[in-house]
């Protein structure tokens, strides 16, 4: 009995080593096919569902801190260490979930087909996951491939999640071969094995985009490298826009279309203020407005800015008094800055929880004095839900701010306001030379793949890119250095499947699984009567 336990323990351990080895920036891709075998073998034979629990949650603790260990590299008070070690231990409590469901219907299924519910248990989850406050899709499988982008092509249809649902079936598959070797049965799960192998790459090969000649532009992409840390002051912002100033106008030469900097790279506190209310009105966007006639091209950049509201009547949650009977809260946004035109605003609207965001602030205000201070703003930022695509000239740029590139089904509403070009701005310097920057990095070839849009990146002390429509990564910058790479980048209007859809896989496990559910719970009462 021990030695099956330390057996059962070594096989979970084993299983959550892999999926670290196969994450960015290992990358070591093909371990995610096999990952969870010994995981599920372990699961074979197990029929506690305590015990189910235990063994899935160690190999996500161990995936979760192997990956994620860069989140306890940034800089905090005894309070936000808590906090990250609450993360660590809550992270792989909802990755378990789908296992313990499994745990909970698989005797209702007939043994020859019950794995193959696992695969809709986790979509399902991916799923939902997305899709509330507490969202934290960092991990989510169908990302782990694109440092691989050739195995990610059939993305154009099914998203990021029938990168989720590959990975576990093939898992699944992998795992019924071992367990019926020698049997009947095993031959059944070679063939399907094979041709899942063979279905994904004349898909890759079929979908792979080939060489088209469509309308271009030049671009620059400015990566600044600040500290992220650096207290603000009343002179702060001013500082910030001569150093935009300094950075953008060596352009003046370079004929570009398009000039875009990383997410808040204009950083103002409560003490001096962007005020976005008339947004022209203020003398930093006046004077980008003068660059950008300079230089003779529109400028996208990042800022944390502020609204002003009269009173408590037009005031969201997150905003806090002026003192002078107003409020005011505070945003992380993107805007596009032209000579010729007014100036575009776009929010971030997918917040970190617990650092720009406490998840349900409205319900759960007594949590905000909790929340991380990274960003050094007094409240929750506050987000518009509002999808504004930036229009210049033959340009429509679709903006995704940091985590809002890990929610493809949220950009695909910018590309239904037919956006031709995608900006991703992130500001990657929070945790210093860590693993963090470089799988935020990776994650840029999946939205660029799903919507089969070009991708310009700009990330404060790095990596900053241009993406291709295939996921193709070139000219990527190097970390913690100041630097300007120009391309060309194509602008495309054609829509994917997954864009005019969105998450219709999503929908469908969560119907199959409504299914399943209904198929077991009927299944059990029938055995428990007989």
């Amino acid at each position: 009995m021990k030695n099956l336990l330390k057996r059962d323990l070594l096989k979970s351990i084993i299983s959550g080593l892999l999926l670290t080895a196969a994450w960015p920036p290992v990358s070591l891709t093909p371990l995610l096919l096999v990952a969870f075998v010994p995981l599920i073998l372990v699961i074979n034979r197990q029929t506690s569902l305590k015990k189910i629990w235990g063994y899935t949650y160690l190999t996500f603790f161990i995936w979760t801190l192997g990956t994620m260990y860069w989140i306890g590299n940034t800089n905090l008070n005894t309070q936000g260490v808590a906090i990250i070690a609450i993360a660590w231990t809550l992270i792989p409590f909802f990755q378990s979930l789908p296992f313990m469901v499994f745990g909970w219907i698989k005797k209702g299924l007939p043994s020859s087909i019950n794995w193959l519910a696992l695969p809709v248990l986790w979509v399902s989850y991916e799923y939902l996951h997305s899709n509330w406050e507490f969202s934290f899709t960092w991990l989510h499988l169908g990302f782990g491939l694109s440092p691989v982008p050739w195995l990610a092509q059939f993305y154009e249809i099914t998203g990021y999640l029938g990168g989720s649902l590959l990975i576990m079936v093939f898992n699944v598959l992998v795992f019924l071969m071992i367990r019926d070797y020698g049997k009947k049965h095993f031959r059944r799960w070679v063939y399907a094995t094979t041709a899942l192998i063979i279905i994904i790459v004349a898909t890759n090969t079929l979908l792979y985009p080939q060489p088209r000649h469509i309308k271009t532009i030049r671009v620059a992409i400015i990566q600044s490298n600040d500290d992220p840390y650096e207290k603000l002051d009343q002179n702060s912002l001013k500082k910030q826009v001569a150093d935009l100033r300094s950075m953008l106008l060596p352009l003046q030469n370079d004929k570009v279309d398009l000039v875009v900097l990383s997410e808040g790279f204009l950083k103002t506190s409560p003490m001096a203020p962007l005020i976005l209310n008339n947004i022209d009105e203020q003398p930093a966007v006046k004077e980008i407005k003068e660059v950008s006639r300079q230089i003779n091209a529109p400028i996208l950049v990042g800022f944390i800015g502020f609204k002003l509201y009269s009173s408590t009547k037009y005031a969201p949650a997150s905003a806090l008094p002026t003192g002078d009977g107003r409020y005011f809260s505070g945003f992380n946004g993107a805007m596009l800055v032209a000579y010729d035109r007014p100036t575009q605003v776009q929010m971030k609207n997918n917040l970190v929880p617990f650092m720009e965001r406490i998840p349900y602030l409205e319900q759960l205000s007594f949590f905000e004095r909790f929340r991380l201070r990274l960003n050094q703003a007094a409240q929750s930022y506050e987000k518009d839900d509002a999808v504004n695509v930036f229009e210049y000239k033959n340009m429509r740029i679709g903006t995704l701010i940091c985590l809002d590139a890990l929610f493809p089904s949220y950009a695909t509403e910018f590309v239904s306001k037919r956006a031709n070009i995608l900006a991703v701005i992130a500001n990657d310097s929070w945790a210093g030379n860590t693993s963090g920057y470089q799988q935020n990095a990776q994650y840029a070839s999946t939205v660029a793949i799903s919507l089969r849009k070009d991708v310009i990146r700009s990330a404060t002390t790095g990596l900053s890119m241009f993406v291709d429509k295939s996921g193709k990564k070139r000219k990527i910058t190097s970390w913690n250095k100041s630097d300007t790479i120009i391309d060309e980048v194509q602008l495309s209007s054609l829509d994917t499947f997954y864009a005019c859809t969105n998450d219709w896989l999503g929908v469908m496990s969560l119907v199959l699984l409504a299914g399943i559910v209904m198929y077991a719970v009927a299944a059990k009462k029938k055995t428990a009567g007989a």
